[in-house]
């Protein structure tokens, strides 16, 4: 018996193809082969009896039916599908497992197959495989068969003899793993597995195992590991999971700058409100995991906030940035109105922030739900035009988002509306807009959007020499999550992290000054399952909407112990209120 470790160092041991999956059981299924071929399986299965001059599919003999032959239910469905097959790029496997004795079982299979001229076709031309599995003459006699006909090998003691004549190779899963697809393989298992795994490969097969585990970690799992074929009884679950694996697997992308910021000591107090819109906890663990540590990993003070509106218990944006902004819960699409509908004054309108320098940055229009919460006061927050007007009346020094042609009309009449190219500090005491046509995602190159403008308005704080507060907004958080776009959410929390970092370099020279980290609701309803061996997480949503989740508040600088415990969201404004006493 060859040792099969002494093989693995004789051969590659990368992942080997492209995994496709297997309708095991096919013929259990209530429409045989159209329901697999439908579903995108690129195998699928036939048990086969041969009873009576007739080759008929079944999984056991007490179940056979005259009805169900093997042409009936494969070979003619094969047929009629013949143009799509053709199209689909890589050949369809089809696997004929013989139940009865071998020589006799493939002799009626050989003429059934030989009858059909279109199946011939398809396997001349590499559209189609046909695999004898199960019952199969010994090996030597392989090369008694046409060429249409290949072998299912189930022995990696050794090289399959006449290895030409074998198309692929599968094993009983649990010779090598009692694993059920919770939790992990331990190591012990893993290796046995990928042994197997590399042996096929190293002599140049594909491999499929049976009896392996049915749900999405075991099929995320054998793909990892470089399984040919995913083994399963659920071919339309699978093929949806395995479709879309790839736009779940979250890749970095961000391309911020690691420069030092050192900022000089301005002995004013100020607060920094950071809104991750739809940033919940899974969100920023999957950033964690891909590309950590993360600058809000060195941030102690941590609390978790709870985000229900006074109407239902999964908020909008609105009734969200209303709680934080002025303390009070309100029905969702409300901004800066109780559930009466009589306005609240937000921590930008207080008596005890007059004078102070007050600025909003984000990356959504400037009259969006969160950042209108801090000036305007209506009941819908559609009310596009309405909420713009108010930015003319409140006491802003500077906001930052995009906008559109009729909302810088409005705003230019209050506000020295600066280009964003051009933009820069300035001396001047002047209420100033930096108004964008358009800002997109990070990874549809946005640039340094957020790094620049954070920048800025920390250089606007300094000149102005006032006590300030802050509020800086990523809402396209809450887009991707929205969207379900697993890269696109992670690299927009990546961002977000490298703008907390540049206010944690601020506050670390002006501990007088407090940033909170937090979120108006949780979006998506995200999970991480798995992550890949380079370390980008599988980010999996459960929803495309807003969930009820509490969301992490986290707290840096003067006070920031305030910010620690379970609360709900209005409690965020209370001790920034406090801070602010002080």
């Amino acid at each position: 018996m060859k040792n099969i470790l002494l093989l693995l160092l004789l051969f590659s041991t990368g992942i080997y193809g492209q995994s496709v999956v297997h309708s095991h059981n096919d013929y259990e299924q209530k429409a045989p082969f159209y329901q697999a071929f439908s579903a995108g399986c690129q195998s699928i299965e036939a048990d086969v009896f041969l009873q009576n001059g007739k080759l008929l599919v079944a999984h056991n003999k007490e179940d056979l039916d005259p009805k169900n032959t093997l042409e009936q239910l494969y070979l003619e469905p094969i047929i009629s599908y013949s143009k799509k097959i053709s199209a689909i790029g890589e050949p369809l496997y089809l696997f004929i497992d013989c139940k009865t004795e071998a020589i006799v079982t493939l002799t009626e299979i050989v003429k059934s197959v030989e009858s059909k001229r279109q199946i011939l076709e398809l396997v001349k031309n590499q559209k189609l495989k046909i695999i004898i599995s199960g019952n199969r003459p010994s090996p030597e006699h392989y090369t008694d068969y046409p060429d249409f006909i290949l072998f299912d090998h189930q022995d990696i003691s050794e090289a399959p003899l006449n290895i030409e004549k074998v198309g692929t190779i599968s094993l009983p899963f649990y010779r090598y793993s009692r694993w059920n697809g919770k939790g992990r393989l331990s190591s012990y298992d893993s290796l046995r597995v990928s042994n197997a795994i590399h042996f096929a490969h190293s002599v140049g097969k594909k491999i499929r195992f049976w009896a392996t585990p049915d749900n999405p970690t075991s099929w995320f799992t054998l793909v990892k590991m470089g399984v040919d074929f995913i083994n399963t009884d659920k071919p339309f679950e699978c093929n949806a999971y395995l479709k879309n694996l790839g736009s779940s697997m979250a890749l970095y992308k961000t391309n911020s700058s690691n420069d030092v910021n050192n900022y000089p000591t301005i002995n004013r107090k100020g607060v920094f409100i950071v809104i991750g819109d739809g940033c919940g906890l899974a969100q920023w663990s999957a950033a964690m995991i891909s590309h950590g540590p993360l600058n809000i990993e060195r941030i102690k003070h941590i609390g978790l906030s709870k985000t229900q509106s006074s109407d239902d218990f999964t908020t909008d944006s609105a009734a969200g940035g209303t709680a934080i902004a002025t303390g009070k819960k309100t029905r969702n699409r409300y901004i800066g109105k109780d559930p009466d509908g009589k306005p609240l004054k937000s921590l930008m309108e207080l008596d005890i922030t007059s004078g102070r320098f007050k600025g909003i940055i984000t990356t959504d229009n400037v009259a969006g739900a969160t950042p209108a919460s801090f000036y305007a006061h209506v009941e819908d927050r559609d009310s596009t035009y309405k909420i713009t007007s108010a930015i003319n009346q409140s006491d802003l020094d500077v906001i930052i988002g995009n906008a559109d042609e009729e909302q810088k009309k409005i705003i230019s009449k209050s506000f020295l509306c600066k280009n964003p190219d051009e933009a820069a500090p300035s001396l001047k005491r002047e209420k100033t807009a930096i108004l964008y046509d358009k800002i997109p995602f990070v990874t549809e190159e946005r640039g340094n959007y957020l790094e620049k403008n954070t920048k800025l308005i920390l250089d606007e704080i300094s000149i102005s020499n006032r006590d300030f507060i802050v509020m800086i907004e990523n809402g396209h958080i809450d887009g991707a999550g929205h969207a379900n776009k697993s890269t696109e959410l992670m690299n927009e929390v990546l961002d977000l992290d490298h703008s907390v970092g540049i206010l944690m370099d601020f506050i670390d020279n002006n501990p007088q000054c407090t940033l909170i980290v937090t979120a108006d609701h949780e979006t998506g309803g995200v999970t991480l399952p798995h992550a890949d061996a380079k370390g980008n997480p599988e980010i999996r949503f459960q929803s495309d909407d807003h969930t009820g989740i509490p969301v992490p508040v986290f707290a840096y600088g003067a006070g920031a112990h305030l910010f620690q415990g379970i609360y709900p969201n209005t409690a965020i404004f209370s001790k920034i209120l406090e801070l602010l006493k002080k």
